[in-house]
């Protein structure tokens, strides 16, 4: 069985759960800021989206005094009904020079800013972009259709269900 090529970066990949969200500490629904705050963006006082999947965090002092980022807060602006694109992740580097877009924690591109003439600072942005062009089956099949070969060989036996 080949694998994929060792080029991709599966360190971004490290704290996201099996649903491709952010993995928080088992007892609580609060992760450290200071250390993820590369995967957000603010979006009102103290209120960040997280830019992989687009939902919304809290910012809040912890009892230690370290600032902590909370989970599951609803966002009552999305449509009610729709169901986001669970599968795909698109996730900016910490140093925001790159975007790796993974399918069910599976690294599948990377795309680099000078390539995609992207800045540091529009990483998130360029992240949400995919996330949303993602929604599109045609373009899932664009994307996959202009991988390398031996990497497409690789992603299909892993997911079947990218070529159907």
């Amino acid at each position: 069985m080949k694998s994929l090529p060792r080029d991709l970066d599966f360190s971004v990949l490290e704290s996201l759960d099996d649903k491709g969200k952010l993995r928080c500490a088992a007892s609580s629904n609060r992760i450290a800021f200071e250390e993820n705050k590369h995967k957000f963006t603010k979006v009102g006082f103290d209120i960040f989206r997280e830019d992989a999947s687009n939902s919304l965090w809290q910012l809040e002092a912890g009892e230690d005094g370290e600032w902590l980022i909370r989970a599951d807060i609803v966002d009552e602006s999305a449509p009610q009904g729709e169901v986001p694109v669970q599968a795909w992740n698109a996730i900016p580097h910490k140093d925001g020079k790159a975007v790796t877009l993974a399918y069910c924690k599976t690294p599948v591109a990377l795309f680099s800013g000078q390539q995609f003439k992207f800045t540091p600072h529009e990483a998130s942005v360029f992240s949400r972009y995919l996330t949303e062009k993602l929604s599109s089956k045609d373009f899932q099949r664009t994307l996959v259709g202009h991988l390398p070969q031996e990497r497409k060989q690789a992603l299909q036996q892993q997911h079947p269900e990218l070529f159907r």
